[in-house]
C-alpha cells in the first residue's frame, strides 16, 4: 500500500510539473503570437510608407529632370540667340 501510495505522489508530482511546463510554455506561446503580430503590423505600416516615399521621390526625380530638361531648352535657346 505504502508503494502505491509512493507511485500515487510521484505521478501526481508529475502531473502537477508537466501542467506547470504547458501553462508556461502556453504563455510563451502567447506571448510569440501577440510579438509575430505586432511585428506583422509594423512591417505593413513600414511598407506602405516605403511605397509613399519611393512615389515622392519618383515625383521629385520628374519634377527635377523636367526642370533640368526646361533649363538646358533655355540655355540652348541663349546660347543660339548669342550666337546670331
Amino acid at each position: 500500500m505504502e508503494l502505491l501510495n509512493d507511485r500515487y505522489h510521484k505521478v501526481t508530482l508529475q502531473v502537477e510539473t508537466v501542467t506547470t511546463e504547458l501553462s508556461a510554455e502556453r504563455s510563451l506561446s502567447q506571448r510569440l503570437e501577440n510579438t509575430r503580430q505586432q511585428l506583422e503590423r509594423q512591417n505593413k505600416e513600414l511598407r506602405a510608407k516605403l511605397q509613399e516615399l519611393e512615389g515622392v521621390l519618383r515625383s521629385k526625380y520628374r519634377t527635377n529632370v523636367a526642370s533640368l530638361e526646361l533649363k538646358i531648352s533655355q540655355l540652348e535657346e541663349q546660347l543660339e540667340q548669342e550666337s546670331k
